[in-house]
């Protein structure tokens, strides 16, 4: 615990002196001031809310750690190794999420959405810890060739009204909407097992 505290103050420290560095110039009129201090604090309170979720995430791992010690150190462990079994998610499928496609609302640069979903055996969306890799071809032509290690595919988690996913997107040529694009993706989890996914992007969609 020592040593996350030591985390947290190092964290907290720079926000506190962002707070005190606000300079009121002459120039500047009141409502500018006064919007610009509302800026900035809406800005320390979402940095605030990202270090407390790190901090949660070191106190988890650290009691985990500790639980793993006690039973290594003969302790009886609060759930059988049978209930974790049971109780852990595990992703069993990988596949392409419902709006992966093109996106032409800009026609001049058109997009090409590959965005993943991970599902578990109850066909819910679970994490998934493993190297993704994306591939999109068209006549034989590669398009794009995207790989995520681990941590890229964790930054890579998106949550909306439009559903949870890994989101993908890349620019293409305006001459490859003329034609369907065939995307692969090969996710290698942490188990040393490979999911794969097919889709067929029609042309012009």
């Amino acid at each position: 615990m020592a040593r996350t505290a030591l985390i947290v103050s190092l964290a907290v420290t720079p926000l506190l002196f962002c707070a005190c560095s606000v300079r009121l110039g002459g120039s500047k009129s009141l409502d500018k001031t006064l919007a610009d201090l509302r800026t900035e604090n809406q800005q320390l309170r979402d940095e605030l809310a990202q270090t407390q979720g790190k901090l949660q995430e070191l106190i988890a791992r650290e009691a985990s750690d500790t639980r793993v010690n006690q039973q290594m150190q003969g302790v009886t462990p609060i759930f059988t190794p049978e209930e974790l079994a049971l109780a852990m998610p595990r992703v069993v499928k990988v596949a392409f999420h419902s709006g992966a496609g093109l996106d032409l609302r800009d026609p001049a640069s058109p997009r090409l959405v590959m965005d993943i979903e991970t599902r578990d055996g109850r066909d819910r969306f679970v994490p998934a810890v493993g190297r993704l890799r994306v591939i999109a071809t068209q006549n034989g032509n590669t398009l794009a060739d995207v790989t995520l290690s681990p941590v890229e595919l964790r930054d890579a988690y998106r949550s909306s009204i439009m559903g949870t996913r890994y989101a993908i997107e890349v620019p293409v040529s305006a001459e490859a909407v003329s034609a369907p694009i065939r995307l692969e993706a090969s996710l290698l989890l942490a188990t040393g097992e490979t999911l794969t996914a097919e889709r067929t992007v029609p042309a012009g969609r």
